[in-house]
């Protein structure tokens, strides 16, 4: 059965990773500064206890709707990263190698700007491997959900910690870090499950006093986004966690009354639903607009070379994002049709 708030949740996550990879339009609450740590709150709240009961079985399980879909995606953008390259001298990554094919997925997941945004697929498994061990053989020790938290907590400080100590942290080390700092915020979606959704804290009084919180930030801090793919903190422990629950809250609040609002069949809940197609292949459907506004002779050459740049974001920026969405999100639907017919097909012979 569907879980309304948390496909809406995902879909405003979606949305804002789109956006602000297209562009810039928020003031208060930064998506840079919460969305990832979103997506890992929404997949530790979706965790069941029943995974450990055969770890290698649930690993298993994760390296083939995580993995195989992301070496899928890979060979794709391996090969149009290359022709891009031979065909039009335009360098959109690394020439694919083997390395980069099989062991940079797993250190920082950028060897082709198209598909830059695949690192988190990687990052997430990662995640959720480390957690169901750790999460098992902790509760031989304590099975309480408050000392679990602190656990956690800690683990998530000692990865703002290290990158702190150890800035652009490199190789095997990245994955670490980010790891560490991500652990908190499984767990936050697990004990938020447990703990505090059954508890009345949406409302104004405790959204103001998150707002005030948020403003408070900014005020102190200045900029209070920060770059989980790099492991970048900008040499802050705890800021990063004070941003992230705000965003996450608001997300929460924004949600729960989105849900009230739209009937069960709309579209949102299925880009909800659909988030790791977009979040892989939206990049690309960028870099598609952009190559038509070239050829229509709106800029110079150049600028394919740039896998940020966005045409007249200013007054285009609602075509990049909707089309971001739209697009993945329509093939994929068709690819799922299609493989249902062909199984249907297949048991009617």
């Amino acid at each position: 059965m569907r879980n309304k708030e948390m496909a809406m949740l995902k879909a405003i996550g979606i949305i804002l990773v789109v956006m602000t990879h297209g562009y810039q339009i928020f003031l208060w609450f930064s998506p840079y500064s919460f969305h990832m740590a979103l997506f890992i709150f929404v997949s530790g709240y979706l965790y069941k206890e029943t995974y450990e009961d055969n770890v290698p079985k649930y690993i298993l399980k994760k390296v083939k709707r995580m993995l195989v879909p992301y070496f899928i995606y890979n060979i794709v953008y391996a090969s149009i990263t290359y022709f891009l390259m031979i065909r039009y001298n335009i360098t959109l990554g690394e020439k694919p190698n083997l390395f980069n094919f099989f062991v940079q997925p797993f250190i920082d997941g950028h060897q082709y700007h198209l598909f830059l945004s695949g690192w988190f697929l990687i990052e997430l498994f990662l995640i959720q491997a480390s957690f169901v061990i750790i999460y098992k053989y902790s509760k031989k020790v304590t099975k309480n959900d408050y000392l679990h938290l602190l656990l956690f907590c800690l683990m998530g400080l000692a990865g703002t910690y290290l990158a702190k100590i150890y800035p652009k942290p490199k190789g095997i080390y990245l994955p670490i870090i980010r790891t560490m700092f991500c652990m908190f915020f499984y767990y936050f979606g697990i004990f938020y499950r447990k703990r505090l959704e059954d508890k009345n804290l949406f409302r104004s009084r405790n959204m103001l006093i998150v707002f005030i919180t948020q403003v408070f930030c900014i005020v102190k801090f200045g900029i209070i986004d920060y770059e989980l793919a790099w492991a970048n903190y900008y040499g802050r422990l705890v800021l990063p966690f004070v941003v992230s629950l705000t965003g996450i809250y608001m997300s929460i609040f924004v949600a729960k009354a989105m849900v009230k609002l739209f009937p069960d069949n709309d579209f949102l809940y299925t880009i909800g639903e659909n988030t790791m197609h977009i979040m892989l292949n939206h990049m690309i459907v960028f870099f598609v607009i952009n190559g038509i506004f070239y050829k229509l002779g709106a800029f110079e050459f150049e600028k394919l070379n740039d896998i940020w740049f966005t045409y007249n974001p200013g007054h285009l920026w609602l075509l990049y994002i909707t089309l971001g969405l739209l697009v993945p999100t329509y093939v994929t639907l068709g690819i799922k049709r299609f493989r249902s017919k062909m199984v249907k097909g297949r048991k009617n012979k």
